[in-house]
């Protein structure tokens, strides 16, 4: 028999079902939602609206084909998974890299993180009420598509990154194009500043909103932004230095609380040190060869290595296994988002349903790199 405690609780909840499109967000993720009047009880993600089994279909092409499928792991930052690709490739291989590509690839791998950050931050402001800020960030972005075009042929899927350095050299227009954003940018932040940091609206509605405490980020595997937020200084720029990256100077952006704002705050100062990064590799550009390639192509010997690099929404992993041929015999990705949507479904719990939309935003989850 049912109790009468437990009929009462079963008259007072509703039973949600949001998805699997969100207002004002590119995931294509399900959630199945218990609610108590206006506050979530329970919450179950259901996914797999976008698996595309990369992971196995690397196993049928070979080395030089796979760079063009790791570029659409991503689809806000198709340079990470080309990068971490080439590089693990490289470690395997015992290859060496030019020195100029070096600082090429670290150039585009900051620019595509800016507009990684800058595409969120467009649909984060919309969520929040900031149409102007939506307006501001997507102009922006487009400047540094446009840039990324200009480089690679491509704004999304760029196809550039190649084992022994990159596919062909920086275009003499890269380089005026490029010192005008950046020098333009440095304004731009102070107007992302005013705009919303300093809006007292904008800051009620994300403070003290869906705290990740610095337990749970280490219980759930939290990685990036998210985890920074939450007061844990890890950045495998940093603390694994990669491609160049012990040669830069540069700043961990942190925040304290964990909280909607904190995560807001870590991405918008991300931008700012991004923009110090390819300022100091792009005065470290020497002329030289941009493609060491291997005369017979990219064919590692038998033995397995693993590459972790800092991709916009966290640490992207990739552990390649080889077996001597022309094609990989084991391709695993270990990326962030996986581990951001176990934890989001922990924190929104006790949050009210009109805040769902600021919550899911404010992880930065990338569906197309969490169902590959």
């Amino acid at each position: 028999m049912i109790s009468p405690d437990q009929k009462e609780e079963t008259a007072n909840t509703l039973e949600v079902s949001c998805g699997a499109q969100l207002p004002g967000t590119d995931l294509s993720l399900r959630f199945h939602l218990t609610l108590d009047v206006d506050e979530i009880v329970d919450c179950r993600l259901r996914t797999g609206f976008s698996h595309r089994g990369i992971e196995k279909r690397a196993e049928e092409l070979t080395y030089h084909q796979l760079t063009s499928l790791l570029s659409l792991v991503d689809a806000s930052s198709g340079i990470s998974g080309e990068l971490a690709f080439c590089l693990v490739v490289e470690r395997l291989m015992g290859w060496k890299v030019p020195e100029r590509a070096v600082w090429v690839r670290m150039i585009m791998a900051e620019l595509s993180r800016m507009a990684s950050h800058l595409g969120w931050l467009s649909r984060f402001s919309a969520i929040m009420g900031s149409e102007a800020g939506y307006h501001y960030a997507e102009r922006d972005r487009d400047r540094l598509l446009r840039l990324l075009e200009l480089v690679t042929g491509s704004r999304i899927a760029p196809n550039y990154v190649r084992v022994g350095g990159v596919r062909e050299d920086l275009p003499a227009e890269f380089e005026p194009r490029l010192t005008e954003f950046l020098h333009l940018f440095k304004r731009r932040y102070e107007e992302y500043h005013l705009l919303l940091t300093e809006n007292s609206f904008f800051r009620d509605r994300a403070e003290d909103l869906a705290v990740l405490s610095k337990e749970e980020a280490r219980d759930y595997g939290v990685t990036g932004p998210n985890l920074r937020a939450c007061g844990i200084r890890i950045d495998a720029r940093k603390n694994a230095p990669y491609s160049g990256y012990d040669q830069v100077v540069f700043k961990i952006p942190m925040g304290r609380k964990g909280d909607c704002f904190d995560r807001y705050s870590v991405r918008l100062k991300e931008i700012r040190e991004s923009v110090e990064i390819v300022k100091q590799a792009m005065e470290a550009l020497r002329q030289g060869e941009v493609l060491n390639s291997p005369p017979l192509g990219p064919i590692p010997p038998p033995g397995q290595a693993y590459v972790g690099i800092e991709c916009p929404h966290g640490q992207f992993g990739l552990f390649l296994k080889s077996d001597g041929t022309e094609k990989p015999y084991r391709l695993r990705i270990r990326g962030p988002s996986m581990a951001h949507l176990m934890a989001l479904g922990k924190v929104l719990l006790g949050q009210r349903i009109s805040d769902l939309p600021t919550i899911v935003s404010s992880f930065d989850i990338s569906m197309s790199e969490a169902e590959r």
